[in-house]
């Protein structure tokens, strides 16, 4: 896992993280995201890539409040289902 992480990239707080928590992107250097496919090849990433980001620049700058969490589960017929909502408060 470690050498997968390309440590040589990282920067000296994320190689501690990579040590101590086994990923990299902990803490303070967790960005949120969403996965929305699988490994594309490299031309349809550029494609995608094109499309979206117009679309997604004006947004991403702009800060934005999350109330919840959601933990969804997948089932055998590979749909998914919300498990629990968790409020987030203070």
């Amino acid at each position: 896992e470690i050498a997968r992480r390309r440590p040589e990239r990282l920067s000296p707080r994320q190689r501690g993280y990579l040590a101590d928590w086994g990923y990299p992107y902990v803490m303070e250097e967790f960005r949120f995201h969403l996965t929305l496919t699988g490994d594309l090849p490299e031309a349809e990433a550029a494609q995608v890539e094109a499309v979206l980001a117009p679309v997604l620049a004006p947004l991403l700058p702009r800060p934005f409040r999350i109330g919840s969490l959601c933990l969804f589960g997948e089932a055998a017929d590979g749909r998914f289902r919300l498990l629990e909502r968790v409020a987030l408060t203070g």
